[in-house]
């Protein structure tokens, strides 16, 4: 039992690993992505970080629920703060910054809502 979960621990710390490899990737390239569509870059920006989010918090879940949501929610905003500073061909966007912020958001919720679930007393009649 012991191994599996520090196998599946692993795994987490992995898939956290490779989520923030490629998002510093892509955060921080030289070139913007290319646009599918109207807003497709907001749209990426949420679905990488409430990934990040997610495997992090699978990845550490031994850490204060308050410590480990709020370093994700200055991450969100560094970050984008960073590309524009670190990279003269692109710019930050506060835009950007709160698709970030709200993919974490979004990871929240359904943590939360998961633990509340799981935590509920059973109502006695």
């Amino acid at each position: 039992m012991v191994i599996k979960m520090l196998t599946s621990q692993k795994l987490f710390v992995l898939l956290f690993a490779g989520c923030a490899l490629l998002i510093g990737w892509g955060i921080l390239r030289s070139a913007p992505p290319q646009q599918f569509f109207q807003d497709s870059d907001k749209v990426a920006h949420l679905i990488a970080f409430a990934a990040l989010s997610f495997t992090g918090r699978l990845a550490f879940k031994q850490a204060s629920s308050y410590l480990y949501w709020s370093v994700m929610i200055v991450l969100a905003f560094s970050m984008e703060y960073l590309q524009g500073v670190l990279q003269e061909t692109r710019y930050s966007s506060i835009e950007d910054a709160i698709a970030n912020a709200v993919g974490v958001f979004i990871v929240l919720f359904v943590f939360g809502f998961f633990h509340n679930y799981k935590n509920r007393k059973p109502r006695v009649s």
